[in-house]
């Protein structure tokens, strides 16, 4: 891969072209995942370090917002915009502090360009506190260090 930026030609460089690059999207300046919940829309983190959000709690159904969860079906090309809500072909794995939460869908969001929509069911042994969250699709992890903020029951 070379970059051209105005005249300015980089070095060669290679670069690995991969199915799937899976990363959850957080509030600025946190390590929290942006979340919101499906009942009411929302939205999710530890209220004490992302003002105006509520914490999560095991069983709520929740929609993680990502990029990079791989190919749909029907196929969206790179940089369309989506119509309609297709579903990825792979659905990912998804871990809440060790614990594997139910995957209820995974689908590009209508109207946007790669932005992905993770629907989740909390599992009822989910620990409290700032826990991780992880989710892999065809062996590839999101980022490290996400978290996720679940209340006491």
């Amino acid at each position: 891969m070379i970059v051209d930026n105005n005249g300015g030609v980089s070095a060669p460089s290679a670069a690995q072209l991969q199915a799937a690059a899976p990363a959850f999207f957080m509030y600025g300046g946190t390590s929290y995942a942006v979340a919101s919940r499906s009942t009411d829309y929302a939205l999710v983190g530890n209220p004490s370090a992302v003002p105006g959000t509520v914490a999560a709690k095991p069983g709520d159904i929740l929609v993680l917002w990502g990029t990079g969860f791989g190919a749909t079906n029907p196929p969206v090309a790179a940089g369309t915009s989506v119509s309609g809500a297709p579903a990825v072909v792979t659905p990912p794995a998804v871990t809440v502090g060790g614990v594997a939460a139910q995957v209820i869908s995974t689908v590009l969001s209508t109207g946007s360009v790669g932005l992905y929509q993770v629907a989740i069911q909390l599992p009822a042994t989910a620990p409290a506190g700032a826990v991780a969250l992880q989710a892999s699709v065809g062996g590839v992890q999101t980022q490290a260090g996400v978290l996720l903020f679940v209340s006491n029951p």
